[in-house]
């Protein structure tokens, strides 16, 4: 009965381990539990690759200039030298001077006042300048009362004056003037007069479109004063007034706006003789203008909007890369200088960064450079919005003038050092892999399902190899769940391993992982189960037989055997104790060996069991264990196996006798006739038959076959060898 108690247990502790793993991992099918998985298919690999070529212009070469559609393109240039990317703003500063000391004859034409139409009696121009002489005589005959004379020449400059900006300018006119004292002027006893008699010298400056400026004059209103007919008065070498600097910058801008490159100067003379009571005359003995001088500087100026890139067409980054791509950053650096102090009369020109034309939010001020190279920016500019990873990505390193200039020099802005680095992540297909598990040197890789006892050595070893059977080298192999190790790589069996003890999960169902991978590489991983069971044992006398036969009244030594059937070893230290009908008591080791032992003196007659029960650490599965002894009294011999050969040949005969009787004493058509009918008695089906012969014929037949037979005897007898 206890026997069978213990195969229960047994059967209910292999129950439960199944559970366990049905509940855990349900099988749908054998293979199921083999769970082999490739983690990902592709691995992110992160580059960051310099975008620009010849960042550092030791050439032309991968660089183009453009010059913007605002502004003025002529305002502004480009060139690279000495390992730096050059803009040039084109400032400049020029003078203009007209110089006639005095006029000559070939560089002026005389013309008509059209607001004094009469010529003087006399002009012209001889070796000391424009001359005039005029005399007005009061009396129906006479001249004309006004008289004036213009001389004009024509200046051609030598830029286009639309480009520029006249800073400064200057004149000078001197004239000469000799009269009679005829001339009444304020003081003289004249009989009449309101305005008395004046002279005037002036120089205009003009343009075709009639737009005309006086910009210096001298009006005589004291020349010839007395009242002596025939006395002369001079006026020596004197000086025009002129009209301030600013109006005249004013007026020579205002006549070159026509055409920008001509304009007239007109020097002129007139004469005004008013008309006094009786007759009288007034003599303009010699008027002249001897020199003539005008001076303007002008300034190049800078158009507001003009701009000048040096541009570099870079590659797609789709394009590197047969490979997906993700934009993850991309920094512009780049140097800058300036060799003047920019003008602060344009505090918004500035260095612009375009990618693809779209401008980026952060500019360099040109105020702020200084004449040696330094950072646009510290750390660059995050240009990464900018790049569309279909796109080339073209950039433009632009100058921008925003504010209109006069610049008298050129300015020079310089960049060096250019560099945009683009960071991106290339979804790199893995390779293809395979993985095997074997566990203790068995393929589990269909089955990855092993049960062992607690404290087993596990060999865990791993083949992950390319789709061809080779072998992945310097792979990260990994051992994770209930511990966490990492899979030596041996390379002369082309696998990855290693060793663990069950002790370390404990009982149970335990689930670990196996992951490879390598970058480029497809990771795989493997599920596999490790049902750790406690250590069978085993009980038994070191005799090995259960049942021990003795005499009334005679001792027992009792020595148990206990044995680790798992690693076939003995088990010391356990607790091991007997119980019978007499009582119980503990068995002892006191070997250390594994051999429990107990002395039972003086044991009466009859059979007595005596049950073994093992107490140790839980890592061990203890059965009790029952050992039978049995007391014979010593004369009495033991008839048990004789009884049992009877009784079992007894029944042999009875059953033998049996079938004769009721079957083997027929003669077969006997026999086979009883089984007809028996079957009609039933109704059931019979098989047909041939006829049977009749009773005589039956009973004839088998005399005749005796007296046959008796005959053979008989002759036999008498030494007959025939019939």
């Amino acid at each position: 009965m206890k026997n069978k108690v213990g195969y229960l247990t047994i059967l209910c502790f292999v129950l439960s381990f199944t559970i366990q793993v049905i509940n855990i991992n349900p099988i749908k099918n054998p293979n199921e539990l083999s769970n082999v998985k490739g983690l990902n298919s592709s691995t992110d690999v992160t580059h960051i690759k310099e975008w620009i070529q010849n960042g550092d212009f030791n050439s032309q070469e991968n660089w183009t200039v453009a010059k913007g559609e605002l502004g003025d393109p002529t305002d502004v240039d480009a060139s690279i030298s000495n390992g730096e990317a050059n803009y040039q703003v084109l400032g400049e500063i020029d003078t203009f001077s007209f110089v006639t000391d005095p006029p000559q004859s070939s560089d002026w034409r005389d013309i008509y006042n059209p607001d004094y139409p009469a010529y003087p009696d006399s002009h012209g121009i001889n070796a000391e300048g424009c001359w005039f002489q005029h005399q007005f005589t009061e009396s129906p005959l006479s001249s004309d009362q006004m008289a004036s004379v213009h001389w004009e020449h024509k200046i051609t400059t030598s830029v286009n004056m639309s480009d520029y900006v006249i800073t400064s300018a200057s004149l000078n006119a001197v004239f000469n003037a000799t009269v009679d004292e005829n001339i009444e002027c304020p003081g003289d006893q004249a009989d009449y007069s309101t305005t008395y008699d004046w002279a005037r010298f002036y120089v205009l400056i003009s343009n075709e479109n009639n737009v005309s400026y006086e910009v210096a004059y001298y009006q005589m209103n004291d020349l010839g004063v007395g009242d002596t007919p025939g006395n002369k008065h001079d006026k020596i070498n004197t000086n025009m007034l002129t009209i301030p600097e600013e109006s005249l910058i004013l007026f020579l801008t205002s006549v070159l706006s026509y055409d920008y490159r001509n304009f007239n100067i007109t020097l002129g003379i007139k004469v005004w003789c008013e008309d006094n009571r009786g007759i009288e005359t007034d003599d303009w003995d010699y008027l002249l203008i001897n020199k003539f001088n005008l001076t303007f500087t002008y300034e190049k100026k800078i158009d507001q909007l003009t701009s000048i890139s040096w541009n570099q067409v870079g590659d797609k980054p789709s394009d590197i890369s047969i490979n997906p791509i993700v934009i993850n950053a991309a920094i512009l650096n780049f140097q800058y200088k300036i060799n003047d102090t920019w003008p602060s009369v344009s505090p918004n020109s500035e260095l612009r960064i375009l990618i693809n034309d779209i401008p980026h939010s952060e500019t360099v001020k040109l105020s702020e450079g200084i004449i040696t190279f330094k950072d646009a920016k510290t750390g660059g500019f995050d240009v990464t919005s900018l790049i569309n990873k279909d796109k080339n990505v073209n950039l433009s390193l632009q100058v921008y003038l925003a504010d209109q200039i006069e610049l008298d020099r050129i300015i020079n802005i310089s960049i060096d050092d250019v560099s945009l680095n683009i960071t991106y992540t290339e979804d790199v297909p893995d390779i293809l892999t395979n993985i095997q598990l074997f566990l203790n040197s068995e393929n589990k890789t269909d089955n990855p399902v092993i049960s062992l006892p607690l404290g087993e050595i596990l060999n865990v070893t791993i083949k992950y190899t390319y789709q061809t059977g080779d072998h992945v080298l310097g792979a990260d192999v990994q051992l994770e769940g209930e511990v966490n190790v990492p899979l030596s790589e041996d390379l002369t069996l082309q696998q990855y391993s290693t060793i663990i003890n069950t002790s370390l999960l404990g009982v149970g169902v335990k689930i670990l992982t196996i992951t490879a991978q390598k970058i480029y590489f497809q990771s795989k991983s493997i599920d596999f189960s490790i049902v750790v069971r406690k250590i069978e044992t085993d009980i038994k006398l070191i005799t090995g037989n259960d049942i021990i036969n003795i005499n009334p009244g005679e001792n027992v030594n009792l020595q148990v055997y206990l044995n680790d059937t798992d690693f076939n070893l003995p088990i010391t230290g356990a607790l091991v104790l007997y119980n019978w009908d007499f009582g119980q008591g503990i068995l002892s080791d006191d070997n250390n060996d594994g051999i429990y032992e107990v002395n039972l003196n003086n044991i009466p007659s009859g059979s007595h069991i005596v049950t073994i029960s093992v107490f140790g650490s839980e890592d061990y599965v203890f059965q009790d264990y029952q050992i039978t002894i049995n007391v014979i009294s010593g004369g009495s011999p033991d008839w048990t196996l004789l009884i049992i050969i009877l009784s079992v040949g007894m029944v042999g005969l009875i059953g033998f006798f049996t079938l004769y009787q009721t079957h083997y004493k027929y003669p077969p058509t006997v026999r086979k006739s009883r089984k007809i009918r028996k079957k009609i008695r039933k109704s059931k089906k019979t098989k047909p038959v041939k006829d049977i012969a009749s009773r005589e014929d039956l009973i004839k037949t088998h005399l005749e076959k005796n007296v046959e037979t008796i005959q053979l005897e008989k002759k036999t007898e008498k030494g007959l060898k025939e019939k």
